[in-house]
């Protein structure tokens, strides 16, 4: 199904897109970034790491134009369960 939206829309996934996403992945296998985009380049699987990244666009974009409620029809505040990332901490550089 969200191929099909990917499709009709023409959702299009930039570099930066494609990044981000591989950096996210690549922690979450506990992996240098470089190291996961060579096994996937090796595999020949970048094609379906930007199906991946289209269709999470595609459903980002549905999801940004639906009103979703809960059992007793209150609308449901989906940016209240997007995860918070916490403030950037500065390092103190010695000099």
């Amino acid at each position: 199904m969200l191929d099909a939206i990917v499709k009709a829309e023409e959702v299009q996934v930039n570099e930066i897109e494609l990044t981000e996403y591989l950096i996210r992945t690549s922690q979450r296998y506990g992996m240098p970034p470089e190291q996961f985009a060579k096994q996937l380049q090796d595999a020949g699987q970048i094609s379906q790491l930007v199906a991946e990244v289209s269709r999470t666009k595609a459903l980002a974009g549905v999801l940004g134009r639906v009103n979703v409620v809960d059992k007793s029809g209150k609308k449901v505040d989906l940016e209240a369960l997007r995860p918070q990332t916490p403030p950037a901490t500065p390092i103190d550089s010695e000099e």
